[in-house]
């Protein structure tokens, strides 16, 4: 694992103090230091954010702690080299005591506005999940990511044709992962269309992705749990040995009027094991609504995330989401889940957030018949 101790911080603080005396002429703070030079070409941007939770929770079938903890500790730098190449750099210090590298990768782009990114980042695939933490509606990922990917190292490339766009890459694992043979290697394309309009935006996306397991284990494992970081048991919990192969398939869906706004994904993961083994498949699906009562929502199409608007807005939202880990040759249970939450920007970099969270399981879930609620508050500072 790579953990990023004082020895580290005191190499980045030296390399953020040689690139201000190298080619900084210019020191904005909005409200973290951006350093560019006289052209504004060259630039180094810290970035970062962090996230406090307290969870009270009411317990039905097991005890689900209530709480406090730092969810999120992430600290970085990006920014470009000249008009073509770029790089991020992103560092998790806390998540529950558990430190890991998230973001490192260069990026180019060519004449023709196509960009590859290679490096550790997040695999193409689903809507909220690229959006960033920091911009979630909620305050954690839908269920639907339960079934999907996260970051991996690999090779991306990206590209625009009016509003479609395209993205597809190779990867392999997470380098946080220990293995101890070769490791899952996946294909992943996500393609999306914006249709905008004054006052409004709209947006369709396709993900696929065809994946072959690490050759150590031969499997794929799915979790979920309750939305606060307080609970350590997933409520689902169930492993497929003997895969394959799986090919992941997503949908989603997004429209922005004024203060609304309505966003879902459907995603489901189909699963080809070896002689002898049933095939089997496991899907999960979500719908959000939200107003924003004294501001609008914006839409930030270059990340596929959202951005406040209005200092102070106070928003209020609904998710009603879905997943389902039974098949007849996998036992792992279905959870559904309701979230009610309210935001308030209070500033462009800070952000408070009250969710009140209700889970129900079925009777072959890791935790069956479980029927909880709890309610979790997050202060949260981003730049």
């Amino acid at each position: 694992m790579f953990v990023l101790s004082s020895t580290r911080l005191a190499v980045l603080a030296c390399f953020l103090l040689i690139t201000y005396e190298s080619f900084a002429q210019t020191v904005t703070l909005t409200p973290a230091p951006v350093f560019k030079d006289e052209l504004g070409v060259v630039s180094a941007k810290i970035i970062g954010f962090g996230q406090a939770d307290i969870a009270i929770q009411d317990n039905d079938s097991v005890d689900h702690p209530s709480g406090s903890t730092i969810r999120r500790a992430r600290l970085g730098v990006a920014g470009k080299i000249d008009t073509q190449w770029g790089y991020k750099f992103l560092h998790e210090f806390g998540n529950n005591n558990s430190p890991s590298l998230q973001d490192l990768f260069i990026t180019h782009k060519n004449q023709n506005g196509a960009t590859v990114k290679f490096g550790q980042f997040k695999e193409p695939v689903g809507l909220e999940w690229q959006s960033g933490s920091p911009n979630w509606t909620f305050l954690d990922l839908p269920l639907s990511h339960s079934i999907a990917v996260g970051r991996a190292v690999g090779v991306a490339r990206q590209q625009y044709f009016g509003g479609l766009r395209v993205n597809a890459g190779l990867f392999g694992e997470n380098s946080n992962k220990t293995r101890t043979d070769t490791e899952a290697v996946s294909t992943t394309v996500h393609s999306s269309y914006q249709f905008k309009k004054q006052g409004g935006h709209a947006h369709i996306g396709l993900s696929l992705s065809y994946r072959l397991p690490d050759e150590e284990s031969e499997s794929l494992a799915f979790k979920s749990k309750h939305e606060t970081a307080t609970t350590v048991s997933p409520s689902l919990n169930s492993t497929v040995a003997e895969v394959d192969s799986s090919t992941l398939v997503g949908l989603e869906g997004l429209w922005i009027s004024g203060p609304i706004l309505i966003q879902g994904e459907w995603l489901q993961r189909a699963i080809s094991r070896q002689t002898g083994s049933e095939d089997t498949d496991v899907s999960a699906w979500y719908i959000t609504g939200s107003y924003t009562l004294d501001g609008t929502r914006g839409f930030n199409s270059a990340k596929h995330g959202f951005k406040k608007t209005t200092a102070g807005a106070v928003e209020v939202a609904l998710r009603i989401e879905s997943l389902d880990l039974d098949d007849d040759a996998i036992a792992g249970g279905t959870l559904d889940r309701h979230t009610l939450g309210v935001n308030w920007y209070a500033h462009k970099a800070i952000r408070m957030s009250l969710n009140i969270i209700s889970v129900n399981t079925n009777s072959r879930a890791a935790i069956p018949n479980d029927s909880s609620k709890a309610m979790v508050f997050r202060g949260q500072f981003a730049f």
